[in-house]
Formats: structure tokens, C-alpha cells, sequence
């Protein structure tokens, strides 16, 4: 209602409008918002006392208003949320700041929240809407105002449809606001002694007294282009001294302000002194100033092209900073107090009394300048006791000084500090942390019936050891700090005696899962394992182990490559309840293999590899395939438990490339690098040879899938080879070389050759076999019977026969050839001493004769 009630005056105010002069006219050039509107309070319609330009509508007459400040109607924009403005249906203007409590009764916090979000947010020519914090539709519980002036002092308002006891709801006011009388009393407004008004400070209160206050401000789009930024124009200063010559003055940042200005003087100067007019601060160091001096300073900000109205004057004497903070602490001795130190003065008098407006009596002075705390040991436990410290400097026959704020000590131990810790199911070990200072501890333990279990015990420890206890039963432990002065208020912990922390937790990946394995506890019933996929995540119980010696658990529910965290609780039984200890430190796991390293593949035949891996931890199966090189179209060879597979249907001549994945009962890794291997006949063996009777003899390996083979020979160890055998099948598997000469050496190859479709694939070269033919010299023994002698040796591999040589000693040698071993010789004279020696002998050559045995008959 309040919305079209808003539009049908807008009308009628734009009809008679038409008569003002071009709105164009009132800012024609750049100015202050707050002195355009005192120039538009001076219009007919505008003047505060008479009958407004719109009446019975306070939203459509502050749009009239905006029409003369800004050129623009603000009667369309929209109300919403009781105090709330939406601003989208022009974009003219824009919601600065708002402010909301749901109280309905202004606290002092409330009154202080209001003041500085008008001092800090407000400019002159803001449009204020303000009504009950109730979120509905209804806009009955508003009223909108214009904010015409802002200082530290007060706020003025510009409205109307406002009744007070100096105005009616039709004509148009400017009210104002005081800010100290605001706090004063927020629900009364305050009257001059003739019966004015002089605060509006039930404005608020008025609104919000049903469901609570919002305020929005809310300011024009193009406000800047228009007029100074100006809001609280006059700074608020604070002093405080930073010696005994030097004080600092302190002040708000001024909206709009470009720099400010300084002035001090002295109480007795009737002139100040201007110390800068430049100034980007919001303080001034004051130092050499005559120390027991009153000055008084002031600043005023420089706001588009304006200085405005100077700060209120504030007055300091130049005296020793004041002592602010004291820190008061029970010392094993006495009340402790600390101060801050100043090298500045010539020292500090304490003063002591037993309440706060008695009698403060002199009970110390400090001279000494780099002490800046007293131990007062004439002190009583709990007795509260009220301190002033004087600090001051002696000039001449002068003292200047400065005494604090009386402050309030008293001599009470808190409570300590304590924690614990089960270490088994009997013993508890505590510790204690004195609060301030404190040379001992007092404490004891009682069970839940109030029976002592440990007697009042007094201990200058930190540690206190509890043992003896029933195990899952519960106790009270109390603890107090005490010194010579009296015993402090005692720290009561309720503790039940449970198992220790579970220690030495750790995670094993194995093939079958997570392994872990912690330190058994003796006084336990058991064990409770609980899992969780983060750190300091939810962590469920997946396990119980009712056996206390049972120091292992395999978890093999799991993800492969998840990481999981454990910890693990141990427990005992009691009145058949179960209780737990404290959690173990988390670890985590995660079960995996790892690539399987070091693929190689081995020529088994033309068309099949072995295929060889290093060994994976962790892995109880791997999975082999095979590609050509040029397509990598994978084959799937098989799955085995070993480190090895043969992969056959493989093409000769063709390049394969092999990978390989192991895997667990968990699941699988990933692919490992790849091998590369080209199908090739395979490389023979190093071939054998045996001297024959007509030559070398040759033999080699013969394989199934063999063409035939070629034969190489060499004269020399590192000559050329050239083929002396052409193999043409795979059923033989030796040859006799009949073209050696005896005694020279030879060396020889061996390549494996194989036809497929038409092309002959040949192996590499074997291994080289150096052979010699060479007849061993035979080793003989002789043996003689009366006058026959027999001579036998061991057979010469390639020899065909013998020939025995014997003779007298020094004698002519007679010989005889035998294809056996052996041979018998008689017709020996007795007494005389003979000599035998034997070669062997082929068609190729000849060995030497052996070194002669010599028998006498």
C-alpha cells in the first residue's frame, strides 16, 4: 500500500515540478552534499517547520528530495524486507551497507554498533531506511530519512510523516541524533528545558521493539561525480604518552579526507602551532616536548577543496606514561607482579591497600630501571589486595609523576593441570602442569565408594605414578598446587584403570593383503582392529581378536592400491563389559605389487621364445603377452606362478615385444617395461670333437626344427671361417674333418639353418671349439713273470695301432706293432735290466714314444 501510495505522489510531485527551475542548475558544479542541502532546506515545500512539498508519504517525500540533490527521482526504487532497498529496477542507487539485531531492546552493544555504523559508513544525501528485523512483506513498520549531517557530535535527519513535539506528520524536519545521549538512553528521547526536542533517541527503538531493528543505507550511484565523499568530517582524537617528553595523538580516518592538519600549543599560549597541514596519517608523534607541560592539540581533514571544522581541543600533560597492565601470578614465596620497564624515569613507588578506595600505603621503591616486577611476600592465601604504581622523574627539586589505575591482585594457586595415561590394566601414570607457579603438588586417590586408595601425598614432581588399581574399575584422582602460602582448589579427574595404549603397530603388504602386527599386552583379554580411508577420518571396527598373545591380523577385504589407516585398541573384561584403552597412533597400508623388472626373451626355437622376469614382492602370479613390434596388437601367452614362460606361435623374422603384470590375491599391478626380441633361429651350442682314426670328429646339438647345418672351420684363432660341411638334415648331429693335419691346431663353428616359405634363416655362429689332432702318449706299466714281461696301456682315442719298443739298457731298441693294449714279451735274461716304450699310431700321424720304464729280470 505504502508502495502505490509512494507512486501516486511521485506523479503528482513530477506535475509540479515542472514549474522549478532546470534540476540541471543545482549542480552545476562540484560541491558538498551536506551544503546543497541546507541550500534546498531554504525552497518552498523543503523548509523545516512548514507544510512538506508531499505529505503523508516520508519515502516519497525524501524522493523529492533526491530529485533536487541528484537530478533523479528516488520514488521508484523498490522497498523490500521491511528495510531492506532493491535498486535493480533503476541502478540509480546501491544498498552502501545494512545493519541488523534481533534484539528487541537496545543493549549498550546494540548503541555502540548503531553509532559506528552511522560514523563509518554515512555521508550526507544517504537515503536511510530503517524498520523491524521481520523478514516479511509488509513494509507498515518503516520509516525513510535522509541523513543531512554527520559528525563525532550527531547525526542530523532530514523527513517528514513524522509527528514530534515540535512538528506534525505533514510538514518536513531536520531532527538530530546526539550520540551521547543516544547511549544515555536509546529508548527516551531527550527535550531541552523549554520542552523542545533536542535527540531523537526513541527513533530506532520505536521500530524495533517487536521483532528487532534493521537499517540499511543507501547512497546515489553517481554520488562522487556530483560531491565530495564527506562523512563524520571532524576527527575524534585520543592521546597517550610515549615518554615523559613525547605524546602521540591519535585519530579516525575521515571519509573523503585528502591530508590533515596538526596543531598543538601550550595551555598558557593563547595561539596554536601548526606542526603540518599535509599530513596522510591519522596520528602525530609529538616528541622534546618540556616535560610537566599541559598542551592541547587539534586536527581538522582537508575534504574537497575545504578544510573542514576542527576537532574538539584535548589537553595532556607531559608527564611519565602511566603503568596499564599489570600481570599478577602466585609465586612459591609471594604475589608475583610484572610491569613494563621504562629507562626514561628515575623509578617506580608501589603502594598497597586492602580494598579499592582505602588507604594505599608505600610498601616498595624501584630505582633500578631494568627491574619491572616485586614479589610481595606479606601477602595472605585468597585475600584480595588493591596495587597503584607511581612512576616518576626527579628535575631539579621538582617531581613529576603518574599513578595507575588501582589494580587488583590476590595470592590463589588454580587448579593444576592434569593428564594421564593407562600403562596396564593396574597402574595409571599421571602428569601435572602447575598453572603459574608452584613448587609442589598435593594429591590422592579415591575409588567411586569415597574409599581411600591413595593417601594424601605431597610431591615436588611432575610425574606421579598410580599403581595397584583393579583392573576396569573406576577412581577419582584429585590434585591441587600448593606453596608455603596454602594448598590451591584441587583438579578432580575421574579415570578408569584400562588397558595401556596398544604400541608398535605396523602394516605389512603381503600377497594376500594388509598384515599387521603390534605389541601384545599381558593383562588384556584382547585386541579390536578398526579400519578408515583417511588419516582423521570415521575409523569402523573390522575385527575382534579374543586372545591376548594373538599379536598378528591379515586384512584381505580390501582395494587394491587403496591406502588404508588402522589402529588398534586393546581391551579387558569386567562384570561381562567390556573396556577399551586408548587408541594406537594410526599407520597406513596399501596393498600392491610392483612392476615386474628385467624382461628378456630367449631363443628357444625359430618360432618360440622363453621369456624371463625378475622376481616381484608381494606378487603370487604373473600374466605374460606378446605383440609384433609394429602393431601392438597385445596376446594374452598365460598366466603363471613363475618367473618364466615359453611363448610359442611366433613368426620367424618377425620383432616381438613382451610385457608383463603381476598380481596378488588382491588384484593385479600394472604393465611392466617391454622386452624386444626378433624370431631367430636359435644360436647352436658350443660344439664337441673327438680325434678318429682318419681325422676330427665334430658333433653338435641337433634340433628337430633344424633345416640342416652349416660347418666352419678356421686354421687360425682369429682367421676367416669358411663352411666345410653342409648338414642338409637335423637327423645327423656329427662329421669327421679328414683334411687335418696332425699336430696343428683347428678351430670350428657350428650355424643352424632353417627353410620357411621359400627364405633360409640362419642362426647365429655357436660358440668356437678349438680341437688338434694329437695321439695322447700312452701311459704304460709293465709287469714281469720270471723272464716274460707284459706291457698294457689305456686305449688313445684316434690310434689304430702300437708299436712297443724294448731293449738292454744302452742296448739297440726292438719293436713290435699291436692293434690291443697289451702285449706279452718273453726270453728276458735273467739279471739284466730292460727298457720298454710305446706310441700310438694313426693313418694321420704319429704321438711320441712315452718315457721308458726300465725293469730288471
Amino acid at each position: 500500500m505504502k508502495k502505490l501510495i509512494s507512486i501516486f505522489l511521485a506523479v503528482l510531485l513530477i506535475i509540479s515540478s515542472t514549474a522549478l527551475a532546470p534540476v540541471s542548475a543545482y549542480s552545476a558544479t562540484k560541491m558538498h552534499a551536506a551544503d546543497k542541502i541546507l541550500q534546498i532546506q531554504k525552497m518552498s515545500g523543503f523548509v523545516p517547520g512548514q507544510q512538506a512539498v508531499v505529505t503523508g508519504n516520508c519515502f516519497a517525500f525524501v524522493s523529492a528530495v533526491c530529485e533536487k540533490l541528484y537530478g533523479v527521482t528516488y520514488w521508484n526504487e523498490i522497498l523490500y524486507s521491511n528495510f531492506r532497498a532493491d535498486h535493480s529496477y533503476t541502478g540509480r542507487y546501491y544498498t552502501v551497507k545494512t545493519f541488523t539485531t534481533r534484539n528487541t531492546y537496545p543493549t549498550s552493544t546494540d548503541v555502540e554498533n548503531i553509532i559506528s555504523f552511522f560514523k563509518n559508513n554515512a555521508v550526507p544525501g544517504d537515503v536511510m531506511h530503517y524498520g523491524a528485523y521481520t523478514t516479511g512483506g509488509g513494509n507498515g513498520n518503516t520509516h525513510t530519512v535522509m541523513i543531512s549531517s554527520i559528525d563525532t557530535e550527531k547525526m542530523g535527519i532530514y523527513h517528514s510523516n513524522y509527528e514530534t513535539v515540535d512538528a506534525g506528520r505533514n510538514t518536513c524536519h531536520v531532527d538530530y541524533i546526539y550520540w551521547d545521549s543516544f547511549r544515555k538512553n536509546p529508548t527516551s528521547n531527550e527535550y531541552t528545558s523549554s520542552g523542545h526536542l533536542k535527540s531523537m533517541n526513541s527513533i530506532f527503538y520505536n521500530k524495533m521493539r517487536s521483532t528487532g531493528l534493521g537499517i540499511s543505507l543507501n547512497r546515489f550511484t553517481n554520488y562522487e561525480s556530483k560531491y565530495y565523499l564527506t562523512g563524520v568530517g571532524v576527527p575524534e582524537l585520543s592521546t597517550s604518552r610515549t615518554s615523559p617528553y613525547s605524546i602521540k595523538v591519535k585519530w579516525d580516518k575521515i571519509k573523503g579526507a585528502d591530508r590533515y592538519q596538526v596543531d598543538y600549543r601550550k595551555e598558557s599560549d593563547t595561539s596554536y602551532t601548526t606542526v603540518t597541514s599535509r599530513s596522510k596519517s591519522t596520528s602525530y608523534h609529538f616528541k622534546n616536548l618540556k616535560l610537566g607541560t599541559m598542551y592541547v592539540f587539534r586536527v581538522r581533514a582537508y575534504i574537497g577543496n575545504k578544510w573542514m571544522k576542527w576537532s574538539k581541543a584535548v589537553k595532556l600533560r607531559s608527564l611519565p606514561p602511566k603503568v596499564m597492565t599489570v600481570r599478577f601470578a602466585p609465586d612459591s614465596k609471594g604475589l608475583s607482579m610484572t610491569w613494563g620497564k621504562r629507562n626514561d624515569i628515575t623509578g617506580v613507588r608501589i603502594y598497597r591497600s586492602t580494598t579499592q578506595k582505602g588507604e594505599y600505603k608505600l610498601i616498595r621503591t624501584i630505582t633500578d630501571n631494568s627491574v619491572g616486577t616485586y614479589l610481595d611476600k606479606n601477602v595472605k592465601y585468597g585475600v584480595p589486595y588493591y596495587y597503584k604504581f607511581r612512576r616518576y622523574i626527579k628535575s631539579g627539586n621538582k617531581e613529576y609523576c603518574t599513578t595507575s589505575y588501582s589494580k587488583k591482585g590476590v595470592y590463589e594457586l588454580k587448579k593444576p593441570s592434569v593428564s594421564y595415561v593407562s600403562t596396564s590394566t593396574t597402574s595409571v601414570d599421571f602428569k601435572l602442569k602447575a598453572n603459574g607457579k608452584s613448587d609442589r603438588f598435593v594429591y590422592y586417590v579415591k575409588d567411586l565408594n569415597n574409599k581411600t586408595i591413595k593417601k594424601t601425598t605431597v610431591t615436588t614432581s611432575n610425574d606421579v605414578s598410580i599403581t595397584g588399581l583393579k583392573s576396569c574399575n573406576q577412581y577419582n584422582f584429585y590434585a591441587a598446587q600448593r606453596t608455603d602460602k596454602g594448598t590451591g582448589e584441587y583438579t578432580c579427574i575421574t579415570f578408569r584403570a584400562v588397558p595401556a595404549k596398544v604400541i608398535g603397530l605396523e602394516v605389512e603388504n603381503v600377497s594376500e593383503g594388509l598384515k599387521l602386527r603390534y605389541d601384545t599386552q599381558d593383562d588384556v583379554s584382547g585386541y579390536v582392529i578398526y579400519r578408515s580411508n583417511s588419516k582423521k577420518g570415521e575409523y569402523e571396527r573390522i575385527a575382534q581378536i579374543n586372545s591376548k598373545s594373538t599379536d598378528t591380523y591379515l586384512d584381505s577385504k580390501i582395494e587394491y592400491n587403496k591406502t588404508y589407516f588402522y589402529k588398534v585398541r586393546a581391551f579387558d573384561t569386567y562384570g561381562g563389559k567390556k573396556y577399551f584403552g586408548r587408541m594406537s597412533d594410526a599407520v597406513s597400508g596399501k596393498n600392491f605389487v610392483g612392476k615386474a623388472e628385467h624382461v628378456r626373451a630367449y631363443l628357444r626355437t625359430p618360432t618360440s621364445f622363453k621369456v624371463r622376469w625378475d622376481k616381484t614382492e608381494n606378487a603370487t602370479s604373473y600374466t605374460l603377452q606378446c605383440a609384433p613390434k609394429n602393431s601392438k596388437k597385445w596376446r594374452t601367452v598365460g598366466t603363471t606362478t613363475k618367473t618364466y614362460m615359453v611363448c610359442s606361435k611366433v613368426k620367424l623374422g618377425t620383432t616381438y615385444i613382451f610385457r608383463v603384470k603381476a598380481s596378488n590375491k588382491i588384484g593385479s599391478g600394472s604393465y611392466s617395461g617391454i622386452g624386444k626380441r626378433k624370431a631367430a633361429v636359435p644360436i647352436p651350442a658350443k660344439p664337441t670333437s673327438k680325434n678318429v682314426k682318419n681325422g676330427i670328429r665334430i658333433y653338435w646339438d641337433n634340433k628337430s626344427y633344424a633345416t640342416g647345418y652349416y660347418i666352419y672351420r678356421s686354421s687360425s684363432k682369429n682367421g676367416n671361417f669358411t663352411i666345410v660341411k653342409n648338414v642338409k638334415n637335423n637327423t645327423t648331429s656329427a662329421w669327421t674333418d679328414k683334411s687335418v693335419k696332425y699336430g696343428k691346431f683347428y678351430y670350428y663353428k657350428v650355424v643352424c639353418y632353417k627353410t620357411y616359405k621359400g627364405k633360409t634363416y640362419k642362426s647365429q655362429p655357436s660358440p668356437r671349439l678349438t680341437a688338434i689332432y694329437q695321439l695322447d702318449v700312452p701311459v704304460i706299466e709293465v709287469k714281469k713273470d720270471g723272464t716274460t714281461a707284459t706291457v698294457s696301456w689305456k686305449a688313445c682315442a684316434g690310434a689304430t695301432r702300437y708299436t712297443v719298443m724294448y731293449a738292454v739298457s744302452g742296448g739297440e731298441y726292438k719293436s713290435l706293432t699291436t692293434t690291443e693294449c697289451s702285449r706279452k714279451i718273453s726270453g728276458f735274461k735273467a739279471g739284466t735290466q730292460y727298457k720298454f716304450s710305446v706310441r700310438a699310431e694313426s693313418e694321420v700321424g704319429n704321438s711320441l714314444y712315452c718315457n721308458a720304464k726300465f725293469v730288471r729280470f
